[in-house]
């Protein structure tokens, strides 16, 4: 089947117009000669059959390693299709939750806002960019909305598409047939992750893989190819991430029920409870992480040491379901007891649930004890960064006597039916472990990770910093913290 391709179109139009919003060329048209990989992309999803004077494509997968610039060529395909790929088109960026799917969108807004020509021809709204003049519009969508009546994407970004949940593939497969009433549909899928035992992402790259199949285009690599990385960086992740993350980050894989903390982190956590009247805490960290269905939520105590190590002090769990909700009221009520004027440093809570909660507090105890944390991509990477750090360091302490015995164990076979007093601490355990989650442990707001590890990481926010240094919070004890 004869080809011709419109990669002088859409190259020609990138470098003459497409100011890199940030980095170490922000300010500056992008340079397909330092991204050769992209300008090859690129080229191949441009081809068109000379046949009907379509795309060769209506799919694309691209794989590669972290920081390779996944997204910087999601930013391309769009903002092209949204000033010069024709007309009333619908571009859709979709991901697992707004920060993710916004990504991409919001850097090209600030590389319009960088170009007055494209800035005095477009307009941007939180959730859209659209161009007047062609009629074309750009909109963001979380997976959860994907397949809304209505929806039928000319083109499609989807980001990160392995991390999609489980319980909402089925929401990507119902939106795939609205494409076809579309004249020339393009669906680009872009993932760290490329190789998974199941699910939509899996059913693209077997797809992308047959050989007979010509409209879906693969491009899959473990290389690095970006500017953006050394192999240096590559090592030294090597051996600070846990082999589940890196392989997720740079291999391309993705490893099913993988623990990010070994069985022998857990156990340096667990002391005797014979050990505790030997330490002096310094004061403590509360934190409060309240889920949107009201079904959990958990407020944890964490107290800090002299030597900057922590110890999983209580942890109050709220157990509801979507019929009988849990009562933020005493929630809120036991947050508030668990503060301690002189001794409490940070109580930090989730800034969106718990808004009214965090005002009366902050009257009552300042706007510098009392925090809201607003979950981003970027701060939920950073509490996941803190946990782990101070769990694969030996810094957070849990003491029990029982728990060697029993936190591997099932809710059903548990010789303590989970009675103890340190069932929290139990359960806590077994999130760190992947054993309560729908995938692999991460720190992300109840899509992987409960309640109890996202108010843990809450609570070691203030008191670990990026280098796993003891931050200036410190000083909000006064003399007794």
């Amino acid at each position: 089947m004869g080809t011709t391709t419109l990669k002088p179109n859409i190259i020609e139009f990138l470098e003459r117009e497409y100011i890199v919003p940030e980095g170490t060329r922000s300010g500056e048209l992008i340079d397909f000669s330092e991204w050769g990989w992209q300008e090859q992309v690129l080229s191949e999803l441009m081809e068109i059959k000379e046949t009907d004077g379509k795309r060769q494509y209506t799919a694309s997968v691209i794989s590669t390693p972290r920081q390779q610039g996944k997204s910087l060529l999601l930013q391309c395909i769009g903002a092209f299709f949204l000033f010069g790929g024709g007309q009333n088109l619908n571009i859709y960026s979709i991901a697992c939750d707004r920060d993710q799917a916004a990504l991409v969108p919001d850097r090209v807004k600030r590389a319009i806002e960088l170009n007055p020509r494209l800035s005095s021809i477009s307009k941007a709204t939180r959730n859209e960019i659209i161009c007047p003049t062609n009629g074309n519009k750009w909109t963001i969508l979380t997976s959860d909305k994907a397949s809304a009546p209505g929806i039928s994407a000319d083109v499609l970004l989807w980001d990160e598409l392995a991390m999609l949940p489980e319980h909402q593939w089925n929401l990507f497969y119902l939106l795939l047939p609205t494409t076809s009433a579309r004249e020339n549909p393009l669906w680009v899928i872009a993932s760290t992750v490329g190789a998974s035992e199941e699910g939509p992402l899996h059913d693209f790259m077997k797809i992308g893989r047959d050989e007979e199949e010509v409209r879906t285009h693969l491009y899959e690599t473990t290389e690095i190819k970006s500017p953006l990385t050394n192999q240096e960086q590559v090592e030294r992740d090597r051996k600070l991430m846990p082999e589940a993350v890196f392989a997720r980050h740079y291999q391309n894989l993705v490893m099913r029920g993988a623990s990010f903390i070994s069985d022998e982190d857990i156990a340096a956590m667990i002391r005797p409870t014979s050990e505790r009247g030997r330490v002096e805490a310094l004061g403590a960290h509360v934190g409060c992480d309240w889920g949107l269905t009201k079904d959990k939520c958990a407020i944890t105590n964490i107290l800090a040491l002299e030597n900057q190590d922590f110890i999983f002090d209580k942890c109050y769990v709220f157990h509801g379901s979507k019929s009988e909700p849990v009562d933020l009221n005493d929630a809120a009520e036991t947050a508030e007891s668990l503060y301690e004027p002189g001794w409490t440093i940070s109580m930090l809570f989730d800034k969106w649930q718990a808004m009214s909660t965090i005002q009366r507090l902050q009257k009552k105890w300042g706007d510098d004890a009392i925090q809201g944390f607003d979950f981003t991509n970027t701060s939920r990477k950073r509490l996941f960064k803190n946990i782990f750090t101070v769990i694969r360091d030996q810094r957070l302490m849990v003491f029990s006597d029982i728990l060697n015995e029993c936190w591997k164990q099932s809710c059903a076979t548990c010789q303590y039916n989970l009675s103890c007093e340190e069932c929290n601490a139990h359960d806590f355990l077994r999130e760190l472990q992947g054993l309560e989650c729908d995938s692999d442990f991460n720190v992300s707001h109840g899509k992987r990770g409960d309640d109890i590890t996202v108010s843990t990481a809450l609570a070691l926010f203030y008191a670990v910093q990026d280098e796993g240094s003891v931050s200036a919070i410190w000083l909000l004890g006064g003399d007794n913290g």
